[in-house]
């Protein structure tokens, strides 16, 4: 088994050196998102421990120490578990623990204190809840973010913003997201299983 990483493994893998260098944003979207099997590969055998260290009590301690090590157990349970666990219900396990530390984040304005590139990922789990509530924080999160854009980030922090509005749509439309449910067991209807069929997912 793969030892457990370190707030700064998470982070150097996840962003490599995008904060420094945020003219390489575009090809970092693309490999947080198009990675396809071999990023899932990576991820699994560096991080599955990981995971289930920070969903067993590390996260909290990870969050303790300030807000890059808290944007780091962020990562791992919102990102990597759907990297870990795809196309399983326990891709979606940590989303509960990832948005709790999400919102304490904003509350204590811990993510002021972050990159812009790294707030990014301080609200993904928003994002990723199935709560009406939380998609119009994300929305409004994203809002946010595009006023810290640069000409490097603007074309990727207005497609955040784009994919954030889409989400609280569809949340807005069905109460849930239709793609999960053939996932977690859930009987979609015939309108969602429209929708699915027109639009796979995101």
């Amino acid at each position: 088994m793969a030892a457990i990483a370190t707030p700064e493994d998470v982070l150097s893998f996840w962003l490599e050196d995008v904060i420094t260098h945020p003219d390489t944003l575009g090809a970092q979207v693309k490999r947080w998102y198009s990675g396809g099997k071999e990023m899932d590969a990576a991820i699994t055998g560096r991080f599955g421990a990981t995971i289930e260290a920070l969903s067993n009590g590390l996260a909290d301690a990870w969050a303790r120490h300030g807000p890059r090590d808290r944007l780091a157990a962020i990562i791992a349970l919102d990102q990597f578990s759907r990297s870990i666990h795809r196309k399983s219900p326990k891709a979606f396990t940590s989303d509960p623990l990832a948005l709790r530390l999400a919102r304490e984040a904003v509350a204590k304005n811990e993510d002021q204190q972050l990159d812009p590139i790294e707030r990014w990922f301080i609200y993904m789990p928003f994002e990723h809840s199935e709560a009406m509530a939380d998609q119009r924080e994300a929305v409004r999160l994203f809002e946010k973010l595009m006023s810290a854009a640069t000409d490097h980030t603007r074309t990727s922090f207005q497609s955040a913003l784009d994919y954030a509005r889409r989400h609280a749509e569809v949340i807005e439309k069905f109460g849930r997201f239709p793609h999960r449910n053939d996932v977690l067991g859930r009987t979609s209807t015939p309108e969602e299983a429209a929708w699915v069929k027109e639009h796979g997912g995101f």
